[in-house]
Protein backbone atom coordinates (compact mmCIF):
# COMPACT_ATOMS: atom_id res chain seq x y z
CA UNK A 1 0.00 0.00 0.00
CA UNK A 2 1.32 3.51 -0.80
CA UNK A 3 2.57 5.71 2.00
CA UNK A 4 0.21 8.48 0.96
CA UNK A 5 -2.70 6.08 1.31
CA UNK A 6 -1.74 5.24 4.87
CA UNK A 7 -0.66 8.56 6.29
CA UNK A 8 -2.51 10.93 4.01
CA UNK A 9 0.83 12.42 2.90
CA UNK A 10 1.94 12.13 -0.72
CA UNK A 11 5.57 11.53 -1.79
CA UNK A 12 5.69 15.06 -3.28
CA UNK A 13 5.03 16.51 0.17
CA UNK A 14 7.98 14.56 1.59
CA UNK A 15 10.13 15.86 -1.27
CA UNK A 16 9.06 19.42 -0.52
CA UNK A 17 9.91 18.98 3.14
CA UNK A 18 13.32 17.54 2.30
CA UNK A 19 14.03 20.48 0.00
CA UNK A 20 12.96 22.86 2.71
CA UNK A 21 15.26 21.08 5.16
CA UNK A 22 18.18 21.42 2.76
CA UNK A 23 17.48 25.10 2.25
CA UNK A 24 17.29 25.60 5.97
CA UNK A 25 20.60 23.82 6.45
CA UNK A 26 22.16 25.99 3.74
CA UNK A 27 21.02 29.13 5.53
CA UNK A 28 22.44 27.81 8.78
CA UNK A 29 25.81 27.27 7.11
CA UNK A 30 25.71 30.75 5.57
CA UNK A 31 25.02 32.36 8.93
CA UNK A 32 27.78 30.26 10.52
CA UNK A 33 30.29 31.49 7.92
CA UNK A 34 29.27 35.10 8.42
CA UNK A 35 29.56 34.69 12.18
CA UNK A 36 33.05 33.20 11.85
CA UNK A 37 34.07 36.05 9.53
CA UNK A 38 32.86 38.61 12.07
CA UNK A 39 34.76 36.81 14.85
CA UNK A 40 37.93 36.77 12.72
CA UNK A 41 37.64 40.49 12.00
CA UNK A 42 37.19 41.26 15.69
CA UNK A 43 40.12 39.00 16.67
CA UNK A 44 42.55 40.27 14.02
CA UNK A 45 41.45 43.91 14.05
CA UNK A 46 41.42 43.74 10.23
CA UNK A 47 38.37 44.04 7.99
CA UNK A 48 40.36 42.46 5.15
CA UNK A 49 42.04 39.21 6.21
CA UNK A 50 42.23 37.69 2.73
CA UNK A 51 41.67 38.72 -0.87
CA UNK A 52 38.24 37.08 -0.71
CA UNK A 53 37.11 39.65 1.85
CA UNK A 54 37.68 42.60 -0.48
CA UNK A 55 40.01 42.08 -3.45
CA UNK A 56 39.91 45.69 -4.61
CA UNK A 57 40.32 47.07 -1.09
CA UNK A 58 43.26 44.75 -0.47
CA UNK A 59 45.02 45.93 -3.64
CA UNK A 60 44.50 49.60 -2.72
CA UNK A 61 45.66 49.02 0.85
CA UNK A 62 48.81 47.24 -0.37
CA UNK A 63 49.65 50.13 -2.71
CA UNK A 64 49.21 52.60 0.13
CA UNK A 65 51.33 50.40 2.41
CA UNK A 66 54.13 50.35 -0.15
CA UNK A 67 53.98 54.15 -0.41
CA UNK A 68 54.21 54.95 3.29
CA UNK A 69 56.83 52.28 3.95
CA UNK A 70 59.01 54.00 1.34
CA UNK A 71 58.35 57.41 2.87
CA UNK A 72 59.15 56.13 6.37
CA UNK A 73 62.43 54.68 5.09
CA UNK A 74 63.29 58.01 3.46
CA UNK A 75 62.66 59.75 6.77
CA UNK A 76 64.87 57.24 8.53
CA UNK A 77 67.67 58.11 6.11
CA UNK A 78 67.01 61.84 6.57
CA UNK A 79 67.14 61.46 10.33
CA UNK A 80 70.45 59.62 10.10
CA UNK A 81 71.93 62.31 7.86
CA UNK A 82 70.71 65.11 10.14
CA UNK A 83 72.32 63.34 13.09
CA UNK A 84 75.58 63.08 11.13
CA UNK A 85 75.52 66.79 10.31
CA UNK A 86 74.71 67.65 13.93
CA UNK A 87 77.76 65.67 15.08
CA UNK A 88 79.90 67.51 12.53
CA UNK A 89 78.46 70.88 13.55
CA UNK A 90 79.21 70.10 17.17
CA UNK A 91 82.83 69.43 16.24
CA UNK A 92 83.00 72.69 14.29
CA UNK A 93 81.49 74.56 17.22
CA UNK A 94 84.36 73.26 19.34
CA UNK A 95 86.82 74.39 16.67
CA UNK A 96 85.27 77.87 16.70
CA UNK A 97 85.59 78.04 20.47
CA UNK A 98 89.23 77.02 20.21
CA UNK A 99 89.91 79.67 17.56
CA UNK A 100 88.31 82.28 19.76
CA UNK A 101 90.63 81.25 22.55
CA UNK A 102 93.64 81.50 20.22
CA UNK A 103 92.47 84.97 19.23
CA UNK A 104 92.30 86.00 22.90
CA UNK A 105 95.80 84.66 23.45
CA UNK A 106 97.01 86.47 20.33
CA UNK A 107 95.62 89.75 21.62
CA UNK A 108 97.33 89.09 24.94
CA UNK A 109 100.63 88.29 23.21
CA UNK A 110 100.47 91.49 21.19
CA UNK A 111 100.94 93.46 24.39
CA UNK A 112 104.32 95.11 24.02
CA UNK A 113 105.04 94.79 27.73
CA UNK A 114 105.33 90.96 27.60
CA UNK A 115 108.73 89.33 27.59
CA UNK A 116 109.83 86.66 25.12
CA UNK A 117 109.47 83.92 27.75
CA UNK A 118 105.93 85.04 28.51
CA UNK A 119 105.06 84.89 24.83
CA UNK A 120 106.53 81.38 24.67
CA UNK A 121 104.23 80.33 27.50
CA UNK A 122 101.27 81.72 25.56
CA UNK A 123 102.46 79.93 22.43
CA UNK A 124 102.62 76.67 24.39
CA UNK A 125 98.89 76.96 25.11
CA UNK A 126 98.20 77.90 21.48
CA UNK A 127 100.12 74.84 20.23
CA UNK A 128 98.10 72.66 22.59
CA UNK A 129 94.85 74.16 21.27
CA UNK A 130 95.97 73.63 17.67
CA UNK A 131 96.63 69.97 18.44
CA UNK A 132 93.13 69.69 19.80
CA UNK A 133 91.68 71.28 16.65
CA UNK A 134 93.70 68.97 14.43
CA UNK A 135 92.62 65.86 16.34
CA UNK A 136 88.98 66.93 16.33
CA UNK A 137 88.91 67.46 12.58
CA UNK A 138 91.03 64.44 11.66
CA UNK A 139 89.27 61.96 13.97
CA UNK A 140 85.69 63.20 13.73
CA UNK A 141 83.56 60.19 12.82
CA UNK A 142 79.94 59.14 12.48
CA UNK A 143 79.02 55.49 12.09
CA UNK A 144 82.72 54.64 11.60
CA UNK A 145 83.04 57.12 8.70
CA UNK A 146 85.20 60.24 8.69
CA UNK A 147 83.16 63.43 8.88
CA UNK A 148 85.62 65.80 7.23
CA UNK A 149 87.54 65.38 4.01
CA UNK A 150 87.31 65.86 0.25
CA UNK A 151 85.11 62.81 -0.46
CA UNK A 152 81.63 63.47 -1.83
CA UNK A 153 79.86 62.03 1.22
CA UNK A 154 81.94 64.05 3.70
CA UNK A 155 80.92 67.37 5.22
CA UNK A 156 83.83 69.39 3.86
CA UNK A 157 87.59 69.52 3.66
CA UNK A 158 88.89 71.37 6.69
CA UNK A 159 92.10 71.11 8.71
CA UNK A 160 94.51 73.39 10.54
CA UNK A 161 96.41 73.67 7.23
CA UNK A 162 93.32 74.73 5.24
CA UNK A 163 92.43 77.11 8.07
CA UNK A 164 95.90 78.64 7.74
CA UNK A 165 96.78 78.35 11.43
CA UNK A 166 99.31 75.51 11.31
CA UNK A 167 102.22 77.98 11.59
CA UNK A 168 100.52 80.60 13.73
CA UNK A 169 103.14 81.65 16.28
CA UNK A 170 102.96 84.62 18.63
CA UNK A 171 106.66 84.46 19.51
CA UNK A 172 107.48 86.17 16.20
CA UNK A 173 105.63 88.32 13.73
CA UNK A 174 101.94 87.33 13.49
CA UNK A 175 98.62 88.77 12.41
CA UNK A 176 95.29 88.20 14.11
CA UNK A 177 93.72 88.40 10.65
CA UNK A 178 94.84 84.76 10.28
CA UNK A 179 92.51 83.75 13.11
CA UNK A 180 89.69 85.94 11.79
CA UNK A 181 89.92 84.25 8.39
CA UNK A 182 89.96 80.80 10.02
CA UNK A 183 86.84 81.71 12.01
CA UNK A 184 85.15 82.88 8.79
CA UNK A 185 85.85 79.50 7.15
CA UNK A 186 84.41 77.60 10.08
CA UNK A 187 81.36 79.86 10.26
CA UNK A 188 80.78 79.54 6.52
CA UNK A 189 80.89 75.75 6.66
CA UNK A 190 78.56 75.68 9.66
CA UNK A 191 76.13 77.92 7.79
CA UNK A 192 76.12 75.54 4.82
CA UNK A 193 75.50 72.57 7.08
CA UNK A 194 72.75 74.46 8.89
CA UNK A 195 71.02 75.23 5.59
CA UNK A 196 71.22 71.55 4.62
CA UNK A 197 69.76 70.51 7.96
CA UNK A 198 66.90 72.99 7.64
CA UNK A 199 66.05 71.67 4.19
CA UNK A 200 66.12 68.08 5.37
CA UNK A 201 64.04 68.91 8.44
CA UNK A 202 61.41 70.52 6.22
CA UNK A 203 61.35 67.41 4.00
CA UNK A 204 61.21 65.17 7.05
CA UNK A 205 58.20 67.03 8.47
CA UNK A 206 56.41 66.97 5.12
CA UNK A 207 57.06 63.23 4.77
CA UNK A 208 55.80 62.59 8.28
CA UNK A 209 52.47 64.31 7.52
CA UNK A 210 52.12 62.41 4.24
CA UNK A 211 52.93 59.12 5.95
CA UNK A 212 50.34 59.69 8.68
CA UNK A 213 47.69 60.53 6.09
CA UNK A 214 48.51 57.38 4.10
CA UNK A 215 48.40 55.23 7.23
CA UNK A 216 45.02 56.70 8.15
CA UNK A 217 43.73 55.98 4.64
CA UNK A 218 44.97 52.39 4.80
CA UNK A 219 43.42 51.98 8.23
CA UNK A 220 40.03 53.14 6.98
CA UNK A 221 40.20 50.55 4.20
CA UNK A 222 41.47 47.50 6.03
CA UNK A 223 40.90 47.93 9.76
CA UNK A 224 37.88 46.54 11.55
CA UNK A 225 34.99 48.81 12.47
CA UNK A 226 34.47 47.27 15.91
CA UNK A 227 31.05 48.81 16.52
CA UNK A 228 29.79 47.52 13.16
CA UNK A 229 31.26 44.05 13.59
CA UNK A 230 29.96 43.65 17.16
CA UNK A 231 26.45 44.45 15.91
CA UNK A 232 26.98 42.04 13.00
CA UNK A 233 28.20 39.27 15.31
CA UNK A 234 25.27 39.76 17.68
CA UNK A 235 22.87 39.57 14.72
CA UNK A 236 24.50 36.41 13.38
CA UNK A 237 24.40 34.76 16.80
CA UNK A 238 20.68 35.54 17.08
CA UNK A 239 20.04 34.21 13.57
CA UNK A 240 21.98 31.05 14.37
CA UNK A 241 19.88 30.36 17.45
CA UNK A 242 16.68 31.06 15.53
CA UNK A 243 17.63 28.84 12.60
CA UNK A 244 18.78 26.01 14.85
CA UNK A 245 15.44 26.10 16.62
CA UNK A 246 13.57 26.25 13.30
CA UNK A 247 15.60 23.31 12.02
CA UNK A 248 14.84 21.34 15.17
CA UNK A 249 11.12 22.09 14.85
CA UNK A 250 11.12 20.95 11.21
CA UNK A 251 12.91 17.74 12.09
CA UNK A 252 10.32 17.04 14.81
CA UNK A 253 7.50 17.77 12.35
CA UNK A 254 8.95 15.46 9.72
CA UNK A 255 9.49 12.76 12.32
CA UNK A 256 5.91 13.01 13.47
CA UNK A 257 4.62 12.84 9.89
CA UNK A 258 6.75 9.80 9.18
CA UNK A 259 5.50 8.03 12.32
CA UNK A 260 1.89 8.78 11.38
CA UNK A 261 2.51 7.43 7.92
CA UNK A 262 3.78 4.18 9.39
Amino acid sequence: MAIGAIGGTSPSMYTTRLNTQQQQQSKVEEVRREREEAQEKLASGKRINSAADDAAGLAIAQNILSSYVGIDMENQNLSMEMNRINVGDSALSGVADSLNRIQELGVQASNGTLSSSEREIIQGEIDHIKEGISDSLANGEFNAQDLFGSAENQLGEISIESLGIADFDVTGDFSLDTIDQALEQVTSLRSELGAQTNGMQHQYNSNAVTSENLKAAASRIQDTDYAEEIVNLTTQNALTQYQMQAHKNMMNLMGSSFNIAL
